[in-house]
């Protein structure tokens, strides 16, 4: 329900405010770079390949989590300079911050392994990640007017790639 906006998944990430950039190891795997085409972002989404008839990973359960948000902020008076002032030392700024701290975060990923009587977590340092960048808070209620709050949102999605056989997409495990 978080994403509701006339029943699309996608709609708030692809507001009229900033195109989004792929980041991960696994993006690049799955041949997404540069901006997110709304398409391929969906079918994430829907847990399946950005580019080819094939499910994300092995298991598609219908209650499956999606993805990780993960949201960076700036305070309001920076926000409001930033976006008053059309300061883009700021947003790139940001947009850098956010992607180092985003590798390094990567750097992390895991998937679990529960087969042959293994019950561990297994590092992979690979995820798919959207990043998008929005200069507007969500209005409090339907009509209200929005405040300026510079902040940026990465999605990275709940899949990841095995060591064990490298072509083999499993569930993403942040808690490595």
């Amino acid at each position: 329900n978080y994403f509701d906006r006339d029943k699309n998944p996608s709609a708030y990430f692809f507001l009229d405010q900033d195109q989004g950039i792929w980041t991960g190891k696994l993006a690049e795997r799955l041949g997404l770079s540069g901006v997110v085409q709304k398409k391929h972002y969906d079918r994430m989404c829907d847990h399946f390949h950005p580019r080819k008839d094939e499910p994300l990973t092995a298991r598609r359960n219908l209650s499956r989590r999606v993805g990780t948000q993960i949201v960076f902020t700036l305070p309001k008076s920076i926000s409001m300079l930033a976006v008053l002032n059309k300061d883009e030392r700021i947003f790139t700024l940001m947009r850098n911050a956010a992607t180092e701290t985003l590798a390094l975060m990567e750097e992390h990923a895991g998937t679990r392994i529960r087969r042959g009587g293994q019950n561990h977590t297994q590092r992979t340092g690979e995820w798919a990640s959207a990043m998008f960048i929005h200069t507007t808070s969500r209005p409090a209620k339907s009509g209200e007017p929005t405040d300026l709050d510079l902040h940026l949102h990465a999605m990275p999605f709940n899949a990841t790639v095995s060591d064990e056989a490298e072509s083999r997409r499993k569930a993403l495990d942040l808690t490595h």
